[in-house]
Parts: structure tokens; C-alpha cells; sequence
């Protein structure tokens, strides 16, 4: 007969079976004998040496680093549920069923944080007590606070994913992410401090962890969400091992755009190249990911050219200018498999103007600040200015010649 007890139980070993065969493809006994075996060597080699002594490189890291990675840590906790998209024609027909179990997975968590944090702080135990001389007191008094600060954040992370969409969760998102430092700030302290300080916050969390259990089981219409993130997490090792092949369509949520929410037209002229250009720029700024790598990839080349010693970040001008279009290309390349754009035939011409005025259009304002970065503040004013005039044309020569033959006809 099969009880709650037992479908949990099962659940929990076939994730674990997973992972494990997961592994497997990727870590044979040579594998194991030749990398894994040698580096725990070493590792614990270096972890006994900590305890005689402290590293001399920990110095120059100061404490609150250390802590920031542990609200790193904490932030990477997840609440498992271990329902399934099935359960929806079984375990639904008794609500109790899928509560219970959504309870189970809760205590399973929170075992596991504490197992994940305890390892952490195993782990820094000797860089703390030697190289910091905190005393040893402190260590278990912060896995007592870090544990319901991890569950509770965990928590409030499903319930604003759930309830917010678009601009209003990226706003309100950080302001959680914000009240979740100041939480785990004040955590901390208490901990480091101890005595009444301690024993206060320690009560104040646990005490929290049933109350904001039960509003999360009480939440309504979060069962498919519930389910799709459960595979995801299945799923998380095997897509980091193969790449995009075990990538899932997530569950479809109706948003609107941050950027071109209309359908207005980007060109006075109606032709077939603006036509499919327009259909590229609009793909692309209306994607969250193309939009956060670019972001991302525009901070990383910005931060390059403010800090990198003059006049070695000079190179990054250049540099920039490959990656965006090399960046823009690709995408674009994506957006040209669509199998909406193969419902047209497009000669080849068509093809590859639309396509170097995407790629221009999509890698210029990166550059462009990139190349502001570097002008204000290592010319003068006019010689900015005369960067930023000769970087449009910059541009437009990389584009030329990176899309080279990239669905040029023969003579083109």
C-alpha cells in the first residue's frame, strides 16, 4: 500500500538516482582516480595546514567578504516540494495528499540547509578561529541563525516569483533582496555578539519557520509553478553537464515587454530588409536573457575601460567592438531559424542587409558607451566627442566585415 511516507521517500531516491547516473556520464573511474582523488587530497591537505596555521593571502580578505559569500550561500537555498505535474490527476483528488507532502519537503529542506551550511562553516572553521581569532562558540550559533534566514528568504523568493511579473518583480525583487541582506546583516551580528542579542534573534527566526510554513502550504493556484520549478531542479546538474539539449520551455506567463511594447514600426520605409530587421530588433529587446547577457556584457567591458590602467584600456575599444557584433551576430543568426521567419522566403540580399542593420543597431549603444568610458577619461572634451563620432563608423566597419559571406549572396 502505498502512504504518503513511501511516495515521499521515493520521490527523494529517484531525484537522488538521477543526479547520480547524471554524474556518471561525465565521471568514469579515470576520472575519479586521476582529478577527484588527488584534488581532496590536496584539499585536505590544505584544510589540516589552516588549522596549524593561517594562510598569509587572508590578510588582505577582510571578514565582511567572508560573510558576503555566505549570503551568497543563503540566497542559493531552495524550498523542494517534490510534486509532479501528474499529481494533478491523483494526489489533487485529496488535497490533504499534496499538502502533506509539500510538508515533508519543507523538513527535508531545512535538513538540508542545515547539512549545506554546516559544511560552509566546517569548511571556514579554520580561517575564521586562526586567521580571524573568532572564538569557536561562534560558529554553531551562526548555523542556528543562518538555517531559518535561509528557509525564510527561500520562502519569500517562491511567493514573489509567483506574484510578480515583469518591471514590478525586478523592482520589487531587489527590495526583497535588499531586506533579505539587512536580515541576514542583523543575523550575523546577533550571532557574533551572543548572549541576549543571540538568544533573542534565535528564538524571533525559529519561531518564524512554522508561521511562514503554513502560509506558504495555504497559497493558492501555485501547484503547476510548484511542479515546473521541482523539474527544473531535477533537471539543474543534467543542464549544466550537456548544456541547453535538456533545456525546458518554462511555464507561459503573459507579460508585457520592457522595451518596444507596441507594434509600431521602427522604419518610415515599408521594405522586405526593414521588415525582417524590424522583426530582429524587436526579438531582441523584448528578450529578458539577450537583454541581461548584454547588460552583463556592457558592465564587464565598462568596468574594463574605467579601471584598466591608461593606455592599456585602449584595447578593450576594439575588443568591444568584435564582442558586441560577434554577440549581435549570433543572435540574430537564433532569431533567423525561427521557424516563423522560415515561413518566408527571402532572397538572399534581403537577408543579409536586415541582418547587418540588426547587428549594428543591437551593438552600438554598448559600444558607444564603452567608447564614451574611455574618451572622458583619457581626452579631453572635444577629443570625446571625436571618439564618439569615429566609433559610429567604427562600428559599421566591424559589422561589414564580421558579416562577411554571413547570407551574402556571391557578388553582393
Amino acid at each position: 500500500m502505498v502512504t504518503i511516507n513511501r511516495l515521499f521517500a521515493r520521490r527523494v531516491r529517484s531525484y537522488w538516482v538521477y543526479q547520480a547516473k547524471a554524474l556518471a556520464t561525465v565521471m568514469d573511474w579515470t576520472v575519479a582516480l586521476y582529478i577527484v582523488v588527488p584534488a581532496l587530497l590536496f584539499a585536505g591537505y590544505q584544510y589540516s595546514r589552516w588549522w596549524m596555521e593561517a594562510p598569509g593571502w587572508l590578510a588582505w580578505v577582510p571578514l565582511p567578504l567572508w560573510y558576503a559569500g555566505l549570503f551568497l550561500l543563503v540566497l542559493t537555498g531552495k524550498v523542494r516540494y517534490y510534486v509532479e505535474a501528474g499529481d494533478q490527476l491523483f494526489l489533487r483528488q485529496g488535497t490533504n495528499w499534496v499538502r502533506k507532502l509539500m510538508a515533508r519537503g519543507m523538513l527535508y529542506s531545512l535538513g538540508a540547509f542545515v547539512l549545506r551550511n554546516g559544511a560552509a562553516l566546517a569548511l571556514l572553521a579554520p580561517l575564521l578561529i586562526k586567521g580571524y581569532g573568532l572564538d569557536a562558540l561562534v560558529l554553531p550559533r551562526l548555523l542556528t541563525v543562518l538555517v531559518p534566514v535561509t528557509f525564510l528568504l527561500a520562502l519569500a523568493g517562491q511567493w514573489g516569483d509567483f506574484r510578480w511579473a515583469g518591471l514590478k518583480k525586478w523592482g520589487l525583487g531587489l527590495l526583497l533582496l535588499m531586506a533579505g541582506g539587512v536580515v541576514f546583516s542583523a543575523a550575523v551580528q546577533a550571532a557574533s555578539a551572543g548572549g541576549v542579542p543571540f538568544w533573542l534573534a534565535a528564538a524571533l527566526l525559529l519561531a518564524s519557520l512554522p508561521y511562514a510554513a503554513g502560509k506558504r502550504l495555504e497559497q493558492k493556484g501555485t501547484f503547476l509553478h510548484d511542479a515546473d520549478r521541482e523539474l527544473e531542479a531535477k533537471l539543474a546538474l543534467t543542464k549544466l553537464l550537456l548544456g541547453e539539449m535538456a533545456a525546458r520551455k518554462p511555464l507561459i506567463r503573459r507579460r508585457r515587454p520592457l522595451l518596444f511594447r507596441s507594434s509600431n514600426r521602427l522604419f518610415r520605409k515599408r521594405t522586405a530588409e526593414n521588415g525582417l530587421a524590424e522583426a530582429q530588433i524587436k526579438a531582441f529587446f523584448r528578450s529578458r536573457s539577450a537583454l541581461v547577457t548584454y547588460l552583463q556584457l556592457t558592465g564587464v567591458c565598462l568596468a574594463g575601460a574605467r579601471f584598466v590602467p591608461h593606455p592599456v584600456n585602449w584595447a578593450i575599444w576594439p575588443a568591444a567592438a568584435l564582442l558586441f557584433t560577434y554577440y549581435a551576430k549570433l543572435y540574430v543568426n537564433g532569431v533567423n531559424e525561427h521557424p516563423f521567419i522560415g515561413l518566408f522566403r527571402w532572397k538572399e540580399g534581403v537577408r543579409f542587409t536586415a541582418m547587418h542593420r540588426t547587428t549594428l543597431g543591437i551593438m552600438l549603444p554598448g559600444f558607444l558607451a564603452v567608447s564614451a568610458v574611455i574618451g572622458f577619461t583619457t581626452l579631453p572634451w572635444w577629443g570625446a566627442l571625436g571618439l564618439l563620432a569615429g566609433s559610429a563608423g567604427a562600428a559599421y566597419l566591424t559589422v561589414s566585415l564580421l558579416l562577411t559571406g554571413a547570407g551574402r549572396p556571391p557578388g553582393a
